[in-house]
């Protein structure tokens, strides 16, 4: 199969306190994920009662796989990267003839509980690992502004109504992001900054 964009990125290894830079494909990221953290997690919520094909863990695995190797993601492209023999080989108990179809269904049913907490886990153990559960917190926050036509919520900036904006704000604490939050409270308009960072923070 042949991927849409080179299936490299860069990211920055702390390594006895030598920064490196790693070169790695998508294959190789989600092995860094323990096989032992997605089961212990798929029993805790329940992922996969009454699923006999597409597990939590194959989905999980998938949809970060294909946004690592495509820059355009998509059902179809899903589709195409779970019938791949590289994504077969990561994941051998995958179902190879699921239809995009299946996998819609899949994605619309899933607890997001799921994701939320291999995101809790990941983090913790990254942070242990490069000694930063004590690293400071940064916040930054971005705008975007939505027809109201599209978008009945979110915040008005100034006279005009023809605009809907949504404040995204990124949580970093020492090198990892630690969560994502999306405002559309007016009081979280651009004056109120320093709120909607307290808020992140706080969790």
């Amino acid at each position: 199969m042949t991927f849409a964009t080179p299936n490299f990125y860069s990211s920055v290894c702390n390594i006895k306190n030598f920064i490196y830079i790693c070169v790695m494909n998508a294959k190789e990221i989600i092995e860094l994920i323990p096989k032992e953290l997605l089961s212990r997690l798929s029993a805790e919520t329940k992922i996969d009662h009454q699923v006999k094909k597409l597990s939590g863990a194959t989905i999980f695995k998938l949809i970060l796989f294909s946004m690592l190797g495509s820059s355009k993601v998509s059902l179809r492209v899903m589709e195409g990267f779970l019938a791949s023999a590289t994504f077969r080989q990561m994941t051998p108990d995958a179902p190879r003839n699921s239809r995009y179809n299946s996998i819609r269904d899949r994605i619309c049913s899933i607890n997001a509980d799921f994701f939320e907490q291999i995101f809790q886990a990941i983090f913790t153990l990254y942070s242990r690992e490069l000694k930063e559960e004590t690293a400071l917190s940064k916040v930054d926050s971005t705008y975007v502004a939505i027809s109201s036509k599209l978008l009945s919520a979110g915040m008005r900036n100034g006279s005009s109504e023809d605009k809907r904006h949504v404040k995204y704000s990124v949580q970093l604490k020492g090198s990892l992001p630690a969560s994502v939050r999306v405002f559309t409270e007016q009081q979280y308009i651009s004056t109120f900054e320093n709120h909607s960072a307290r808020q992140m923070v706080r969790g």
